[in-house]
């Protein structure tokens, strides 16, 4: 199918070209669109079949707005849980020990999960991960209240 299509395309340019020197430009040129078609489409092929058997990977990053955190008021949320959830993802960003990194969200994760059930459920099963891989199912971005 990939030869086929190269080929069809380089016959496209070859006519192309036959058509110039005849001095048929309108018809030269559309048939350099269709050769342009057929090698775009040729690309397409081929990079899906290099890529046909690699995962697609998916990461979050958890994003949370200062003044959102703070106006949440639901169940055994107060203003000290508030801090120390914002305290928290200070801390998480500024990490750089993977042990440390593992303890913090272990430990810090009733915490986690009162302010996102998502990054609490990404941080689950941490055991097997490096210090990278850790960073990132747990990356966030703190946006500062104005």
């Amino acid at each position: 199918m990939l030869e086929s299509l190269r080929g069809s395309a380089e016959r496209q340019f070859q006519k192309t070209l036959s058509l110039m020197q005849e001095g048929k430009f309108e018809e030269a040129l559309k048939e350099l669109e269709e050769a342009e078609k057929l090698l775009i489409k040729d690309s397409e092929n081929e990079f899906l079949q290099a890529n046909r058997h690699r995962p697609i990977k998916t990461s979050f990053i958890h994003i949370f707005e200062e003044k959102e955190i703070r106006l949440v008021k639901k169940g055994d949320i107060t203003k000290e849980s508030t801090e120390e959830f914002l305290a928290l993802i200070g801390s998480i960003n500024a990490s750089t020990d993977r042990k440390e990194l593992k303890n913090l969200i272990e430990k810090s994760s009733s915490l986690i999960e009162k302010y996102s059930p998502l990054m609490h459920e990404n941080a689950k099963n941490l055991n097997n991960l490096d210090f990278e891989e850790i960073k990132e199912k747990c990356q966030c971005i703190l946006i500062p209240a104005s």
